[in-house]
């Protein structure tokens, strides 16, 4: 029983690296192997989803979500949610530190690995322009995903060394996240992370504040009715929420106006930042279509069903996370980094992205479906 563990962990780790330094270096270097590399952690997550014990309950549970999943697939053409459940499914039993720690670690690798090429010129780094602001990719496709894979590098960081980490430590985060947003010109990731450090500082003075469970749920309602309300009538105060949020809240607005609501969700004309700063730099009068705000692209995009199925996790994982956080201060982290994303899927799509939120996968663990034991095996 012991091996049948090991193996299983040995294909999901692998995956797991395969699938954090896919997007924090391959994807720089080679488009073709980053689609090759992906289909090759699919394979791998599904064979340490195979090699587990599963009780009947959680077989029929998995098999219904992954059906949703992929009518919403066939639908959209989208697979970030499927990978992203299939990655949860496959990391049942695997330990959670040890999964962050092998994704930081390789996150560390490839990030700096991809500023090496571009600094001795052996891939190319991009030069954007907002207004007079200079904005360096360091060898990323774009700025933001330089930005991106540094803040996780950092959350991974603080999470791995939490017992240990001190004013100093914190002093060279901010001073580290400053510097990267300076280049980059992304101040999200700046402002969540010294908001993070402030949270985790005073974490015990702020109870009342871990202890709300539904802050993805008022992310969610907040973000999309703002986003109808600019829709129809966008006044002066959400004209400077909009300016706050860099024009964010006109693409989640212009998206609602073009799509509705449905359960499975719609295949939407979408264009990466990247290919859209390319458009506009060629002059193309064309109309731009750019998404960030994770709430409504879930809801529009992945359809109602697959929405309210993140929504009522991410909810169950803080509510037992919730009572442990007066025993194991790990839960106080969980909770504070979950307010995190909360507010960071406002600008960003990455929190529900495993290719960069390696946290989500504590998901597999916190349902009790899956943590039940049958005689001597753990399934």
């Amino acid at each position: 029983m012991q091996s049948k563990f090991k193996i299983d962990q040995l294909f999901f780790l692998t995956g797991l690296v395969l699938l954090t330094i896919n997007v924090s270096f391959i994807l720089m270097v080679n488009s073709k192997l980053f689609t090759f590399i992906k289909v090759i952690t699919a394979i791998l997550f599904m064979i340490a989803a195979l090699l587990k014990r599963w009780p009947i309950n959680a077989i029929i549970e998995v098999f219904v979500i992954f059906g949703v999943m992929l009518i919403s697939y066939f639908q959209t053409k989208n697979v970030d949610i499927l990978y992203l459940y299939l990655a949860i499914v496959a990391s049942k039993n695997i330990d959670f530190r040890l999964s962050v720690k092998f994704a930081t670690i390789t996150r560390v690798i490839g990030f700096i690995g991809t500023i090496l090429l571009s600094y001795f010129g052996f891939i190319s780094s991009f030069v954007s322009y907002r207004e007079e602001e200079v904005r360096y990719s360091l060898g990323y496709l774009h700025p933001n995903m330089a930005s991106s894979n540094f803040f996780f590098i950092i959350l991974g960081i603080i999470f791995l060394r939490y017992k240990k980490i001190g004013i100093i430590d914190y002093f060279f985060i901010i001073l580290s996240l400053l510097i990267i947003s300076d280049l980059t010109g992304n101040r999200t990731d700046l402002v969540l992370g010294i908001l993070l450090i402030v949270l985790l500082v005073f974490r015990r003075h702020l109870s009342n504040v871990l202890l709300i469970r539904n802050w993805w749920l008022l992310a969610f309602f907040v973000s999309v009715s703002i986003s109808y309300i600019y829709n129809i009538h966008p006044i002066g105060i959400l004209q400077t929420i909009n300016d706050l949020l860099a024009g964010r809240l006109y693409q989640a607005s212009d998206f609602i106006n073009l799509y509705n609501p449905n359960l499975f969700g719609n295949k939407l004309n979408l264009m990466s930042t990247v290919s859209s700063e390319y458009v506009n730099a060629i002059g193309s009068t064309g109309r731009v279509y750019i998404l960030d705000n994770m709430y409504v692209n879930l809801l529009l995009q992945h359809g109602v069903l697959i929405t309210a199925w993140v929504l009522i996790n991410v909810r169950r994982l803080l509510t037992l996370e919730i009572t442990k956080v007066n025993e194991h201060v790990e839960a106080n982290i969980i909770c504070i980094y979950f307010i995190i994303f909360a507010l960071y899927a406002v600008t960003e799509n990455t929190p529900i992205s495993i290719d960069y939120n390696v946290f989500l996968i504590i998901f597999a663990n916190n349902i009790n479906n899956w943590t039940k034991k049958e005689g001597k095996i753990d399934v």
